[in-house]
């Protein structure tokens, strides 16, 4: 394995834990996202 291999592998393993957090944000984003929505649904349907 190269010199540079062994660089960017552990460069890559000392980002995960990054990388995890962004996800976890991510999801958690689109929970509250796709639960704005229902409510913002139903109120268009009780409007109606």
């Amino acid at each position: 394995m190269s010199e540079d291999t062994r660089i960017s592998q552990a460069d890559f393993r000392s980002r995960i834990p990054q990388v995890k957090t962004n996800i976890t944000q991510m999801f958690d984003e689109v929970r509250t996202s796709q639960a704005d929505l229902k409510a913002e649904l139903s109120r268009m349907r009780y409007d109606s």
